[in-house]
């Protein structure tokens, strides 16, 4: 490495670390808890096979991405540093291959990309937002299976290496592979790299062939495969359907088109970057939108048509800008598009492209030596500046809300979110609480169907004393909780918060028939046969409670509770059997657990001595 490159290296990764300063002391935020610090998986070696064999154990199979966090958790648990460090290292090392990229390429301005990359504020989100390791990960690998690539096709980078070694070709052509695999499995967006790949071939060598195309067919196989996983998933477990993703294609296209314009734009001029944006009103007999699509239709058909004027090198990576953005422009369920349909994390990897191409443009004007670099240290210092400024809101989530209150005033998620946060936070301050009511009206209003304002409006009311208004506040949620059933009668989320808000109003029994109806509409879902056995065992309905208890048991495989609760429940009936072999099977879970062994010798010697003589249940050997 020449002296300049090291030193140039060295700046970067301190510019870095000093842009990101103030989200190392950034808490915990929004999905943080689900990936991290309330995540069980973390805390076991069983939770690491489980991120890697169970599919539906994480939001989404990107089992790399939680191995990282479970390796941080056995390093420093809940300490917040260490993973906001990592992430800026990761953003940081990004930064260095989008300059060892473009060398390869030979594009000129590569470390003023490099720079303006790894300062960018629209990158701030994915840095300072631990949830967001996916992106910070997979374009670490998405760059170095790309420069492997390259090195397996030195053609592409050579004019006069036209037959490169056969063997050494296999191998970087092999290593690409398991770092695109790699890729896949920190982030699906990364499925748009083979995609990528052809472009880059296209672009330098003008055509595409056979040669270019079978060597990348396993690269397609994966992306296929986690595109369609993702895909499900982001159906059938984060959520991704109903009425809020109910668009025709003539209106996915008219989003994905207005998208595109705003994503370049924010690359171009990053003001008033927000944690969410508003959600667009999408109508398909609006001319203005349609004259949207021509122009963005335009601009990619100008650029792929006027390369005899402007080269190939701009349609290159206008395509390469637009195809990597493809995943997340509205063709696709994607969760967040429930709040808004553009967030500045979907961009992350599709920037490399366009900054890229403006860095080059930029670098090709013709000046002195001495005032390019004066320019280009303006242009990074003053990123570096955003950059800084942007990494504050995330110190915290009521800060984080509140400024996106300020420019965002019409996302209902950061009302409720912040309401949410006060009344957790701060049970114990009136005002706190009085402001999150004041969330709560303001979320309705926004949104008159939200399935949780009631319900939280109610804990917060209850919180003040304020009996009567709470339960009123309560019977308006377990309204709302019928109506989202009646909506979405395969959901789940309705029949959780009934059971909470019966509890809330002191109604058991109606508890009790919810929680049944769940489980034998959703047998599969242990948390409804736990609430339903324990509800009737607790009634002493032990034939009724062994029904779903057994579900539970079933759906929770490792439970050791579970197998006790049934055991306890089969001994009530004095089914004595039935009760050993249940607890044998929590004996094969936790042998060293002294109740689970207690429990054990009490039903051993049921089966050999009268019942009289015996205590009534398994139960009342465990100790206290």
């Amino acid at each position: 490495m020449k002296r300049t490159d090291l030193l140039l290296s060295l700046l970067l990764l301190a510019a870095t670390a000093i842009a990101y300063a103030p989200a190392y002391r950034g808490e915990f935020i929004w999905d943080d808890d689900r990936h991290v610090s309330q995540n069980p998986l973390l805390r076991s070696a069983a939770g690491l096979k489980a991120i890697w064999t169970e599919v539906g154990a994480t939001p989404q199979y990107y089992p790399l991405t939680h191995t990282s966090f479970w390796i941080e958790w056995q390093l420093w648990g809940n300490h917040v540093v260490g993973y906001h460090a990592v992430n800026v290292a990761l953003h940081a090392i990004a930064s260095l291959l989008v300059v060892m990229l473009l060398r390869q390429l030979r594009l000129p301005g590569a470390w003023l990309a490099g720079f303006v990359f790894a300062l960018h504020p629209l990158h701030v989100e994915s840095v300072a937002w631990i949830s967001e390791r996916k992106n910070t990960l997979s374009i670490s690998f998405a760059l170095l299976s790309l420069l492997a690539y390259l090195r397996s096709r030195p053609d592409l980078c050579h004019e006069d290496s036209d037959h490169p070694e056969p063997d050494r070709t296999s191998l970087f052509w092999a290593a690409s592979l398991v770092l695109y695999l790699c890729a896949t499995w920190s982030k699906t967006l990364t499925c748009t790299l083979p995609a990528v790949m052809l472009v880059i071939v296209w672009w330098k060598r003008g055509r595409i062939g056979r040669r270019d195309v079978v060597p990348l067919l396993p690269f397609f196989a994966i992306a296929a495969g986690a595109a369609a996983l993702t895909g499900g998933m982001e159906r059938s477990v984060v959520g991704a359907e109903g009425d809020d993703w109910a668009l025709s294609w003539a209106e996915r296209t008219l989003v994905a088109a207005r998208a595109f314009w705003w994503y370049a734009m924010k690359v171009a001029w990053p003001g008033e970057l927000a944690f969410s944006y508003e959600r667009w009103s999408v109508d398909a007999q609006d001319w203005i939108g349609w004259a949207i699509v021509a122009t963005a239709a335009g601009v990619l058909m100008g650029a792929a048509l006027g390369q005899r004027f402007f080269g190939r090198g701009l349609a290159a990576g206008v395509l390469i800008f637009a195809g990597t953005l493809f995943p997340a422009l509205g063709f696709f369920n994607l969760y967040p598009h429930r709040y808004s349909f553009v967030a500045d994390h979907f961009q992350y990897h599709s920037d490399v492209a366009l900054i890229a191409l403006l860095c080059a443009g930029l670098a090709s004007i013709k000046v002195s030596p001495r005032v390019g670099v004066v320019w280009s240290a303006l242009l990074i210092g003053v990123l570096g500046v955003m950059s800084y400024e942007q990494s504050k809101i995330y110190r915290d989530q009521e800060t984080l809300w509140h400024d996106t209150i300020a420019k965002t005033p019409t996302s209902w998620m950061a009302h409720y979110n912040l309401g949410a946060n006060l009344v957790n936070r701060r049970p114990d301050d009136p005002v706190a609480l009085e402001e999150a009511i004041v969330c709560f009206n303001r979320t309705q209003s926004l949104r008159p169907t939200h399935d949780l304002a009631d319900f939280s409006r109610g804990n917060a009311l209850s919180l003040l004393g304020r009996t009567e208004e709470a339960d009123r506040a309560y019977d308006a949620a377990a309204v709302m909780q019928l109506y989202h059933l009646g909506r979405n009668p395969g959901s789940i989320n309705p029949y959780v918060r009934l059971i909470d808000i019966y509890d809330r109003r002191g109604w058991p029994s109606e508890a009790l028939a919810i929680a049944r109806k769940a489980s034998d509409e959703h047998p599969g879902i242990a948390h409804f046969a736990e609430q339903a056995g324990k509800r009737l065992a607790d009634r002493e309905s032990y034939a009724d409670a062994a029904v779903y208890l057994a579900r539970w048991a079933s759906a929770r495989p490792r439970s050791v509770e579970a197998r006790m609760a049934l055991a306890n429940c089969y001994d009530r009936l004095d089914r004595v059997v039935e009760a050993r072999r249940a607890m044998l099977d929590a004996a094969a879970i936790a042998p060293d657990d002294p109740a689970v062994r207690n429990a054990l010798d009490y039903l051993r010697a049921r089966l050999t001595r009268p019942p009289a003589t015996t205590p009534s249940s398994a139960a009342e050997t465990r100790p206290e």
